[in-house]
């Protein structure tokens, strides 16, 4: 490894792992090269842009400011009915269908030759730090899952890095439907397996199992709006979520920005016929300036919602976080170039009508 610098050196310590660095690096990129991750133009949902982003802005969701800042007390001033509501408006923004069902039944499909019973659903939640999606919003998310046909036993809630069975375990009944399954990490999901991703940094890294296997036929993202270091775009948002589907080492050793575009362009993450992640909701309702291990600053009474990682973090960061938190995302015009669209190529956010 002489005379590598240090991300030559993690890149080729990933390949090694994986036993594909024999033939000086091919065999690795080659492998991650392979398979049905993201390719140029392609569409999420042939029905729905990929550029369109929703966004329900409803002071109701919320009573006041949490007494603290533990899951219980953050999701206490939470008033579920509202967050329903605006989640069914911004589907109905999203999908341009004149009622909710129908614009649920757009945004999430299953593949042709399964029936609804058979379907099975991962559900990504950021628990790295402090403040949490909230309890009502990934309920509604599976409400809507179950109406389709999915029996409750096949959803699986998970966060394989922070872990979401203390925080979400509880509310099983009491928030989240009877029977969704809360993983203890990776385990209720195989737990992990190496993982090809491509480009701009390929190799193979530790992924939740049966996400990298194809087992999981529907993923819905839900992160938070939080910030983070310039070197992330300054947030953390859908894009760093899967720092939690993928092992999160690589990012603080070399990946960086690189390394979190490069899982979300891979197989496990965009391939699937239908696409395999399908929703990207960022929960709003707080603000924060800093890292996940700080508190929201501010509270900002919003959702945010699009098929499309990447326009889901750039307009959230672009059209919420910098005004109404007076900062700034150095290097975020990459989340889009990095899939073939520019910054100009972007409206607003699609307000919902509540």
């Amino acid at each position: 490894m002489a005379g590598l610098t240090r991300r030559e050196f993690v890149r080729a310590a990933a390949g090694s792992a994986a036993g594909l660095v024999a033939a000086g690096g091919m065999a690795r990129v080659k492998a991650a090269e392979g398979g049905g991750g993201w390719t140029p133009g392609k569409k999420i949902n042939p029905a729905i842009d990929n550029l369109r982003v929703a966004c329900g802005a409803n002071p109701s969701m919320l009573t006041g400011d949490p007494t603290a800042w533990d899951m219980a007390a953050q999701n206490a001033v939470v008033v579920a009915a509202q967050v329903e509501r605006t989640l069914d408006a911004m589907a109905v923004s999203l999908a341009q269908k004149a009622e909710p069902a129908a614009a649920w039944a757009a945004i999430l499909r299953k593949p042709e030759a399964k029936n609804w019973s058979g379907v099975r659903v991962a559900i990504k939640v950021n628990c790295l730090g402090k403040t949490f999606p909230r309890v009502a919003i990934v309920g509604k998310v599976c409400q809507e899952i179950i109406r389709l046909g999915v029996p409750a036993e096949s959803i699986v809630v998970y966060d394989g890095q922070s872990n979401a069975l203390p925080l979400y375990g509880a509310f099983v009944g009491k928030g989240l439907p009877d029977s969704v399954v809360v993983s203890d990490r990776h385990k209720a999901l195989g737990g992990r397996t190496p993982a090809p991703v491509p480009e701009p940094y390929p190799g193979q890294f530790e992924c939740t199992a049966d996400v990298a296997a194809g087992k999981i036929d529907i993923l819905v993202n839900i992160g938070t709006n939080k910030g983070h270091s310039d070197e992330f775009g300054g947030t953390t948002l859908s894009l760093k979520n899967h720092a939690g589907t993928f092992k999160p080492a690589p990012l603080h050793m070399g990946g960086g920005m690189d390394y979190l575009l490069a899982i979300n362009k891979s197989e496990a993450i965009l391939g699937g016929d239908p696409v395999r992640q399908q929703l990207c909701i960022i929960d709003s309702l707080w603000g924060g300036l800093k890292g996940p291990g700080e508190l929201p600053i501010k509270r900002l009474d919003r959702l945010v919602m699009g098929v499309f990682g990447p326009a889901v973090d750039y307009l959230t960061a672009k059209k919420i976080r910098e005004p109404m938190l007076d900062t700034k995302h150095p290097n975020i015009e990459r989340f889009l170039t990095e899939f073939g669209y520019e910054p100009s190529q972007m409206g607003d956010l699609v307000q919902a009508a509540l």
